[in-house]
């Protein structure tokens, strides 16, 4: 998969810059491309490290729950997005359906 991932991203690259001459690659795309391999590796190789640890049916909730919740936190703090007091609510429901699962 994330070969895959990979080829489809230089593709779209090298049909941007050879066929639409749109300029895709900028002053900084290789590095933030590369730099977002390296945290999908590391983040690949910490999920299947975690599942030497736990079952799957609690390790996938939990992975799918708290990366809504950072993302929806990064996005307050970095692109100063508001939170509803339902995404509140939302939140908390999330958290306590994850712990009734882990349980």
């Amino acid at each position: 998969m994330f070969v895959i991932n990979a080829l489809t991203l230089w593709l779209a690259s090298w049909i941007s810059v050879n066929w639409l001459n749109i300029g895709f690659v900028v002053d900084g795309f290789w590095p933030a491309l590369f730099g977002g391999i390296f945290l999908f590796v590391l983040s690949l190789g910490a999920y299947s490290m975690v599942l030497t640890k736990l079952n799957l049916s609690i390790a996938y909730p939990i992975m799918v729950s708290m990366g809504l919740i950072l993302v929806t936190c990064a996005s307050y703090f970095l692109l100063n997005e508001t939170i509803r007091p339902l995404q509140i609510v939302g939140f908390l429901l999330i958290i306590s359906g994850v712990w009734f699962v882990a349980r």
